[in-house]
């Protein structure tokens, strides 16, 4: 028990002595300034993140396609009022009518 009680003791000595000499590492001179470019690049990588974030929700999406459809029925219920309706004179019926009929080249010119 003395023994392992002994050579405990040399451990922690041998690891104190190992520490005599140490002294405190200085710093690169660039470091701070490296450190404050990534913050800066992560700062706004994040905002553009967040950003993509918000355009991908599913939630933002139904939204701006409700908001596209009803701008669409809105310009079409407008635009559907704003035309006077159009009155057919019996000379533009006529002309509809006739429009309306093709006819082939030979039927025009055969005598049958």
């Amino acid at each position: 028990m003395n023994r392992d009680n002994n050579q405990m003791n040399q451990w922690v000595q041998d690891s104190l002595d190992s520490l005599d000499g140490v002294q405190r590492v200085s710093a690169n001179p660039y470091l701070y300034t490296r450190i404050m470019a990534r913050l800066q690049a992560r700062q706004q990588a994040d905002a553009y993140e967040t950003v993509a974030r918000w355009i991908s929700r599913p939630a933002f999406a139904m939204g701006a396609v409700v908001l596209f459809l009803a701008l669409n029925i809105a310009v079409a219920l407008r635009v559907g009022q704003s035309r006077p309706p159009v009155q057919e004179t019996a000379d533009q019926a006529v002309a509809a009518e006739f429009n309306g009929a093709t006819y082939a080249f030979y039927d025009i010119t055969s005598d049958r």
